[in-house]
């Protein structure tokens, strides 16, 4: 039986990052819409947030690949493809290994990866790498940007900051007093220090401009926070928002709906997390 140890141990010799002589093998593992030779040949760039690594084959091709990104301070795990012949094996968990020493090599604040209610595989999968589900249960909804025409003014004081040209944080100042909870707040920090404006996280993902919360303090404000976000999205040649939901909320759900946005999965999620620093996250559940 392996053990982490060993599994970490077998990934620093054969896991590697994926260079472009692998972007035919990828496209035959990985059947993702919207992925080509050339986006995947932009995600491969040394300025990019994506992070894709590969397990070598027998034969000369692959036998996994793995894609991650950067959010925040945070890589987070996103997409493991096994080759058939490969299944059954530890492929996906020499990856994430490489990926979590990756992102510690990296300097960056943990690792994190969606996990699905009742979904065994990756709550198996979270369990080896430590990773933590004590946030909220969401459901992500694809909202489309023609919802925008529907913002009833404006939203104010928000501030694009880019990390990658792909990646980066919005910021919204404060108002001088005290702060109304968002819908869902920043699923990738804690709450924001006294003074400090506010601030969740965004990558493009394929055709969707992902945000690690939703800063809206009633659903009405969504109209205007996908008009406030539309140029950077149509930059980007996005389409769609992908935001948190809160899992619990059905009468928001109800009205997502009929603005035509498009619920992911049908079951909820989680961002479980681990953090490399030594934190009450981290720490084992008390008997």
């Amino acid at each position: 039986m392996q053990t982490a140890m060993s599994i970490v141990a077998n990934a620093q010799v054969e896991v590697r990052p994926i260079t472009s002589a692998d972007i035919p093998e990828v496209l035959r593992l990985l059947d993702l819409t919207g992925l080509t030779e050339d986006r995947l040949g932009a995600e491969l760039n040394a300025d990019s947030p994506y992070r894709w690594v590969c397990l070598p084959g027998p034969d000369g091709g692959l036998s996994a690949v793995h894609r991650g990104f950067v959010w925040g301070d945070h890589l987070v795990l996103k997409g493991v493809s096994v080759d058939e012949a490969a299944r059954g094996g530890a492929a996906a968990l020499q990856m994430a290994f490489w990926l979590r020493e990756s992102a510690r090599r990296e300097g960056r604040r943990g690792i994190a990866a969606w996990v699905a209610a009742g979904a065994s595989h990756s709550a198996l999968l979270a369990g080896r790498l430590r990773l933590r589900q004590d946030g909220p249960w969401i459901h992500r909804y694809l909202v489309p940007l023609s919802v925008a025409a529907t913002a009833d003014g404006q939203m104010s004081a928000v501030e694009v900051h880019r990390d990658t040209p792909v990646s980066g944080s919005l910021s919204f100042g404060r108002a001088g007093g005290p702060d109304e909870p968002w819908i869902t707040e920043d699923l990738l920090a804690p709450a924001a220090p006294a003074g400090r404006a506010r601030r969740v996280h965004w990558v493009a993902d394929r055709d969707r401009l992902c945000l690690s919360g939703l800063p809206c303090t009633i659903f009405d404000g969504l109209p205007a926070l996908v008009a406030a976000l539309a140029p950077l999205a149509g930059e980007l040649g996005l389409t769609v928002l992908d935001l948190p939901i809160p899992a619990v909320d059905i009468p928001l759900a109800l009205r997502l709906l009929a603005l035509g946005a498009r619920r992911l999965s049908r079951t909820c999620v989680t961002l479980a997390r681990f953090e490399f620093s030594p934190t009450t996250r981290n720490a084992e559940p008390t008997p």
